[in-house]
């Protein structure tokens, strides 16, 4: 989208001052950083890099999406139902005016727990999107106990979470810095 007054160019919908991708700092295909200084972009670029949100969760292991899609096939589990369902997803998406979805190894998924009774899933507590970070936390669907106890399941929750986040990452938001803290003023 082009914003009023704006030529769709590099810096489409970014104002007049320091563009926060020269920084390195990676934006959400809707994200807009109004940050005339650069230092909004260092604080971002920060927390896009550094791991802030698994700690939230001791003693369960997270692994990046493909990390864990692989050690589910390499265990024997099908996931076909969740990468059919993401180019479903992908085309719906497509449809409605989102082109990109949100990049997989920006998902980490909660596999393993210390506590033998946990459970997770799409309503695990402290999960989803976080658009700070730009980054997702998913635990899989049923018993944390490294692999799925009933894929087909497992990979159908993975993906509603999946589908649900992709859309948070799509949003429309603008950031700026007011009293030294970051806020999302959109």
């Amino acid at each position: 989208m082009v914003l009023p007054g704006r030529t769709a160019q590099r810096a489409a919908g970014v104002p007049p001052g320091a563009d926060p991708r020269d920084s390195g700092l990676t934006l959400a295909p809707n994200e807009h950083a109004i940050d005339p200084t650069g230092e909004l972009a260092g604080r971002l670029l920060v927390l896009r890099t550094e791991d802030t949100l698994t700690p939230q969760h001791p003693g369960i292991r997270f692994l990046p999406l493909p990390s864990a899609l692989a050690e589910w096939r390499t265990a024997g589990h099908d996931m076909h139902p969740f990468h059919e369902g993401v180019e479903l997803l992908r085309l719906r998406y497509r449809e409605l005016g989102m082109t990109r979805l949100l990049p997989p190894e920006r998902v980490v998924i909660g596999t393993e727990s210390a506590d033998t009774a946990a459970w997770g899933g799409f309503h695990h507590p402290n999960q989803g999107y976080r658009h700070l970070q730009m980054r997702a936390l998913i635990t899989m669907y049923g018993p944390l106990t490294s692999t799925p106890q009933n894929p087909p399941l497992a990979a159908l929750d993975l993906l509603r979470s999946y589908a649900h986040d992709c859309l948070h990452y799509g949003s429309y938001r603008s950031y700026r810095l007011r009293n030294g803290e970051i806020v999302r003023s959109q």
